[in-house]
This record gives C-alpha cells, sequence and structure tokens, in this order.
C-alpha cells in the first residue's frame, strides 16, 4: 500500500512501429506512476481483498 503523502514519479513510455496484423502505423505514448519502496508498507490480507 502506499503512505499517505507519497509523491508518485511518472515515466513515459512512447509506442512506435507498424503493427503488420491491423496494417498501420501505431504511435502513442502512455505514462505510469512509480513509487519509492520506501513510501510503500505491505498491506494485510483483509486490506488486499479491498
Amino acid at each position: 500500500m502506499i503512505r499517505p503523502g507519497a509523491r508518485a514519479f511518472p515515466h513515459t513510455y512512447k509506442r512506435h512501429g507498424f503493427n503488420d496484423f491491423d496494417g498501420y502505423y501505431a504511435a502513442g505514448e502512455s505514462t505510469w506512476y512509480y513509487y519509492q519502496y520506501a513510501d510503500t508498507v505491505i498491506a494485510t490480507d483483509d486490506e488486499y481483498e479491498q
């Protein structure tokens, strides 16, 4: 679980290339957010199920 007040660090991935199956050029990007390990705590089973 993420500690309250923890700061997320964005990382943007760029996608590019030709998709042979669909026959078009697929390009774009997506951003994922990561937390430092120190900003996390182990969840109990009940918290995980929520």
